[in-house]
């Protein structure tokens, strides 16, 4: 290893709350830099991305270092986001759906030494590690399970009835929950300006039927009590380009703050914002409980100054998700 490399081994197993490496341009550098990491001290680290395309290079770029250093019991986990806006009536990409339902039910059988996650994603509610184990199922070679048993748990999955099939997370009977969330939302939007735009939702999901988007709404029936924190368990939060991800957010809580509204004032229904992703509020709280290490191509002095001219009038009127309580050593 190199002096560098061991001085952060140190930091990371003396305990040090919080670290920032800057000088690693390309995200192969990072990538060998965490493999070497995590072959040396034998932490787990979750890695904080701005957006899909660069948790892909992170994936590829850990699995090839891996490789490389014969080190096959390192298992990478993703958890991609969704890139639908909740409030557009559009569902997510269903192979999305699929890869996060993946990387959840690895996280909660304790696989994972590198997660890998996007901004969005570190904000993003969801069901308790618990429910995902319970949830899934193991089928062998020659052992029987019960046809009944096994569509249940499909159900209790999400898995929808589409007839014929044609992608992943759709099965050939009718979903149950469906017909509780047109229970819940007759009661949810009850007044009378959401009439017009309910109906469809409530008339497909009364019949055990999807509509686009209805995946924004599930949480109606379940509501969602964790979120990522809760699946990382011992990892180091490793935080890449950390203004990048802290604008990313900032964009997003506005995004999601002027759509609710605008959908709610057109008399369209929706979820809150608390009710599906974690509050700026709470993130920083969360963030304080873990050790982080901040990956910055540029030094700390460049990034603050990158900070106080790209951020411009958004610190304003949103808080700091990062900066703030990460700056204290």
């Amino acid at each position: 290893m190199t002096e560098d490399l061991e001085k952060l081994k140190r930091a990371i197993e003396s305990g040090t709350k919080v670290i920032s490496l800057s000088g690693l341009t390309s995200i192969p550098a990072k990538a060998y830099m965490l493999t070497k990491l995590r072959a040396e001290t034998g932490k787990r680290f979750a890695i904080v991305t701005e957006s899909n395309q660069e948790l892909e290079s992170w994936e590829s770029d850990l699995g090839f270092f891996q490789s490389a250093i014969r080190d096959p019991q390192s298992a990478i986990v993703t958890l991609p986001s969704f890139e639908a806006d909740p409030y557009s009536g559009i569902s997510p990409h269903a192979e999305t759906q699929e890869q996060r339902a993946l990387g959840l039910w690895q996280l909660a059988n304790d696989n994972g030494d590198f997660a890998i996650l996007t901004a969005r994603s570190l904000i993003q509610r969801s069901v308790t590690p618990d429910q995902i184990a319970a949830l899934g199922c193991v089928l062998v070679r020659d052992e029987d399970m019960p046809p009944e048993e096994l569509v249940e748990r499909l159900f209790a999955c999400g898995y929808v009835r589409e007839e014929p099939l044609f992608g992943p997370g759709q099965l050939s009977v009718r979903g149950q929950d469906l017909k509780d969330w047109a229970f819940f939302a007759a009661e949810r939007f009850g007044d009378e300006k959401f009439k017009r735009n309910l109906k469809d939702r409530i008339d497909f999901a009364a019949n055990g039927e999807t509509f686009s988007g209805w995946e924004f709404f599930m949480p109606l029936v379940k509501p969602l009590t964790a979120n990522v924190f809760d699946h990382l368990k011992d990892h180091i939060l490793v935080i890449d380009e950390p203004v990048a991800v802290e604008h990313t957010l900032i964009n997003l809580y506005e995004h999601l703050t002027a759509n609710f509204e605008a959908i709610t004032e057109s008399g369209d229904v929706g979820l809150t914002p608390n009710d599906l992703f974690l509050m700026p509020e709470e993130l920083r709280e969360l963030l304080e409980t873990r050790s982080s290490l901040e990956l910055r191509a540029l030094g700390r002095t460049a990034a603050a100054t990158d900070e106080e001219f790209a951020v411009g009038d958004a610190t304003d009127t949103a808080p700091s998700f990062f900066f703030d309580g990460w700056k204290s050593y």
